[in-house]
């Protein structure tokens, strides 16, 4: 596998850490003052990883690997992806439009915020495993690393610099749900919020 070894795999590389350090930028207060830059940002930064993932996804080089491998793979994958844009995509927004009615300050913490503080990530790394066994060769083994540590890099990031000076109440959140990996007591409080919900 190694390192990339042509222009095409470092030119992958490149898109994949501009995407990604797009999702930084988005979370800047210049930025969050105007909605539509956001979003704007948010699709494009979708659209230039989505092109990439389709690149090496469609590579020549393969491992033969056994069906019922690639086929638990793709169920992995599917599974990561519907968590993934669940919790990044329709649960933020369908949240904050409950707080609005009633009393908040925007911090998510119900549903798959309360299992761990970047649920996003933790579906991504699930949907990369589903990728790897899916479709098994070296260039996605190497982008699926890459992605994941950059992943982490990004919630890093928003969990140590962005989001406490976004969000009122942020260090307490810290204190009481995990960063990444969910515990036995996030557990309980996420399937707890998800009961309460009418």
């Amino acid at each position: 596998m190694g390192w990339p070894s042509t222009p095409q795999e470092w030119g992958t590389i490149l898109l994949s850490v501009l995407g990604f350090g797009a999702w930084v930028l988005v979370d800047l207060p210049p930025l969050v003052r105007h909605p539509h830059w956001v979003r704007g940002v948010n699709v494009v930064s979708a659209l230039v990883l989505a092109g990439v993932l389709v690149k090496v996804t469609l590579g020549r080089t393969r491992w033969i690997w056994p069906l019922g491998v690639r086929l638990l793979g793709g169920i992995l994958l599917c599974l990561g992806l519907v968590l993934l844009v669940y919790s990044v995509v329709l649960e933020i927004p369908w949240r904050q439009r409950r707080q609005a009615a009633g009393a908040g300050n925007g911090l998510i913490q119900e549903g798959t915020y309360a299992l761990c503080r970047h649920p996003g990530a933790l579906w991504m790394g699930l949907f990369l495993i589903g990728w790897v066994l899916a479709f098994p060769g070296p260039e996605v083994v190497r982008l699926s690393v890459v992605w994941f540590l950059l992943e982490l890099l990004v919630v890093w990031v928003q969990d140590r610099w962005t989001l406490p000076r976004r969000f009122v109440g942020y260090a307490e959140y810290r204190h009481t749900t995990p960063f990444l990996i969910p515990t036995r007591a996030s557990m309980k409080a996420a399937w707890a919020t998800w009961r309460r919900q009418p």
